[in-house]
This record gives C-alpha cells, sequence and structure tokens, in this order.
C-alpha cells in the first residue's frame, strides 16, 4: 500500500478507533506518519523487525503537532533501554500507546526513561510490557513519579513481572490522577502483593473514576482484609467493573458480604472471576445475587471449580439476572451440585434481551456462545451438558 493510502486508511479509519480507545493491532512495515493525521505510528512484523537504532529515530521524528503516537512492535522483538532515550516527546501529545509484550531486555532504566520524556499533556496512556520480568519497584515508582496528571484514562500491563511488592503499588497508588476516568491495571502472576498494597490502592481511587478493570490473579497473599477494602474503595461513579482475583484462593464470604454491598448501582458491565476459590458458599453467591444493579447488560460470573454452591444459589442468580441484560456469561465447570430443576429455572430467567450466552457447568473447560433457545435446550437436557 502506498503512502498516501495509509494516510487515508489511519485518518478514516484508525483515528475514530484510537477516539474510541479500541485495541489496535497494527502489522506492516516499519513506517511514521504525521501531518494532516497528527498521528505517528510505528510498527513491525517478524519479517520487518526494529533495533534500537532505527526504533529511535522513527520515535526522534513524532513533530510538534502529533496527538496520537502508537508503537506495537512484533512480540520478538528487540529493542533495548536505548530504544527508549528520547530527550523529549511532542507535547502536542494527548495520547500514547506503547505495546512491548513480550519484549525481556528493557529494564527499570529503559521505563525510567520513557518516563521521563512524556509530555505532561497526555490524557491517555496505554503501557503493555506484559511478560517482561526484568521489572522491579524502581521502574514501577519512577513511572508513578512521572504519570501525567491530566490523564483520563491509564492502561498498564504488567502482569508476569514478578517482582514487584506492595511498596511500587503503594507508589503508583498515590499518583493516580485525581481526573481519571478509566483504570486497567494487569498485574496478574505479581506474587509478592499483599493485602496492604491492596488496600492502598483501594484508597487511592478517584471519585471520578467510571470504568476499572483490575487483574491481580495468582497471589495467595490476599486475604479478605484486601477484598473488604476494595469493595469499601469501589467508586460509586464506576460504570464498568472487571474484577479477576483467578487463583487468589482465600477469600470467604465476608469478602464477598462486603463487595456486594458497596456494589455501584450505575454498572452496565460486571465482570467477577474468582475461579478456583473454593471457600465461597450460596450465602455469600446469594448476597452477590442480590446486588447486581438491575442496569448491567454485560454480567460474566466465574466460580470454576467451586463445589459449595447449591440450587439455593443458582436459584437466587436466576431471580436475579437483569432485564436488559445482553451478554451473559456464567462459568461453574466442575460445580456439580445443581439439578436439573435449578437450570431449567435458570433457563427460564434469561431476559429476551439476551444477545450472547456462554454457559459452562461441565466438567471441562471448552464452552462455546449460544443464543437463548440454544442455552434452554442445552440447560434442560442434563444437569451438566453445557458447554
Amino acid at each position: 500500500m502506498r503512502t498516501r493510502e495509509l494516510q487515508d486508511v489511519i485518518k478514516l479509519h484508525v483515528i475514530p478507533l484510537v477516539r474510541q480507545h479500541e485495541r489496535l493491532i497494527l502489522r506492516s512495515t516499519s513506517a511514521s506518519f504525521n501531518g494532516c493525521c497528527r498521528m505517528c505510528v510505528i510498527c513491525d512484523d517478524s519479517n520487518a523487525a526494529i533495533n534500537d537504532s532505527n526504533f529511535r529515530s522513527q520515535l526522534c521524528k513524532a513533530a510538534d503537532g502529533v496527538r496520537y503516537l502508537i508503537i506495537k512492535l512484533a512480540q520478538d522483538n528487540v529493542i533495548t533501554d536505548k530504544a527508549l532515550s528520547v530527550a523529549q516527546l511532542p507535547t502536542s501529545l494527548l495520547e500514547v500507546r506503547l505495546d512491548l509484550r513480550t519484549n525481556r531486555h528493557i529494564t527499570d532504566s529503559g521505563l525510567a526513561a520513557l518516563m521521563g520524556c512524556m509530555p505532561w499533556s497526555l490524557t491517555f496512556l496505554s503501557l503493555n510490557f506484559n511478560s517482561n520480568t526484568n521489572f522491579t519497584d524502581v521502574g514501577l515508582i519512577e513511572l508513578a513519579r512521572s504519570l501525567p496528571s491530566s490523564a483520563a484514562e491509564l492502561v498498564l500491563d504488567f502482569n508476569g513481572t514478578t517482582s514487584f511488592t506492595d511498596d511500587g503499588l503503594s507508589h503508583l497508588s498515590s499518583k493516580l490522577s485525581g481526573t481519571l476516568q478509566y483504570l486497567c491495571l494487569d498485574l496478574g502472576w505479581n506474587i509478592a502483593f499483599t493485602d496492604v498494597g491492596l488496600k492502598k490502592l483501594a484508597s487511592c481511587f478517584p471519585v471520578s473514576l467510571e470504568a476499572l478493570d483490575l487483574v491481580l490473579t495468582w497471589n495467595e497473599r490476599f486475604s479478605d482484609v484486601g477484598l473488604v477494602s476494595l469493595g469499601l474503595g469501589l467508586p460509586s461513579a464506576l460504570t464498568y467493573l472487571r474484577l479477576d482475583f483467578e487463583c487468589s484462593k482465600e477469600f470467604t464470604d465476608v469478602g464477598l458480604f462486603v463487595l456486594a454491598a458497596n456494589m455501584p448501582l450505575k454498572l452496565t458491565v460486571l465482570q467477577l472471576n474468582f475461579e478456583c476459590n473454593r471457600h465461597f458458599t450460596d450465602e455469600g453467591l446469594c448476597a452477590l445475587c442480590r446486588s447486581i444493579p438491575s442496569t448491567v447488560q454485560d454480567l460474566l460470573l466465574d466460580f470454576n471449580d467451586n463445589t459449595n454452591f447449591t440450587d439455593l444459589g443458582l436459584r437466587m442468580l436466576a431471580a436475579h439476572l437483569p432485564s436488559c441484560l445482553q451478554h451473559l456469561t456464567l462459568h461453574f465447570k466442575r460445580s456439580g451440585n445443581f439439578s436439573a430443576e435449578a437450570l431449567d429455572a435458570l433457563a427460564a430467567r434469561i431476559p429476551d434481551s439476551a444477545l450472547r450466552l456462554t454457559l459452562n457447568f461441565r466438567g471441562r473447560t471448552n464452552c462455546r456462545p449460544m443464543n437463548k433457545q440454544q442455552a434452554m435446550q442445552a440447560l434442560q437436557a442434563t444437569p451438566f451438558d453445557i458447554f
């Protein structure tokens, strides 16, 4: 594709996506564009890998007037700290999206250099360093220190960075912008976090926050103390809430009670993942179901591997499905205590507004989306014939 054609594509299609804050997956040879599009794009694929020299050269070409900077490199990219040493990015920038997932060469020094060149004018910042195990609290503290004070949306993916501790998380939490409206933190597999760090994070949520996407998977050091703090700290303005605590196994009904009692009332999206937690009972599930706001259109509940639930909990869930529900995802894999009658009751209460259903009550991991008629047929077939 010629440069002019590619510019037209970016102007007509990419910029609207950026403004809607959808994920961009750009695959082409390395290139940068600015001018009328007010955008600079740097991307590559495995056949046109970018190294330190040409990456930095491309980055330095981002001219004044550029508002959007999008960087997505192939997962086998080899850039190092040197590539991120730029004197200053354009002060006109409003949004920066940097996707360097699986890069294993960048360290705390590179992260500090990158944040040091960020303009304070940013309203959207997205950094993806998924699977980079080099970072420590030093890098996280430097990142926190340089967070733009005017940011309305912040996306940080450090999943698999196992050396962060409560100290780094506390520094990050204390520097969250008071104007923040959207916060996405993926800190999964950071096994050193404890209730102390989670409590600090919950105490720093801005009251203006409308969307919270929090991933803290595979951490067995969290307890009800942390979940209670999180529940108490949820901003009332939230319309989107996703909490992923897969394989965080020490929560009990106590934490679920507090989370339910403080559920924001304006939610349209509610997604909770407590897979592998085996302490919750019908009491906690019933409290949670009663707290589901009537405004929820997208509901996901994942309680895979919990064998404590019975028909009581499932019937309570069926009774409190919002009438405006469009997407419903339920994972109760290997929960073998549900009767055919309770599953019939669930099928009967699925609202007609539901457009996409994913139901998993079997002893296997495969599940597929289905419509309401298919779901009712599956639910009414046998207690576990849902996939």
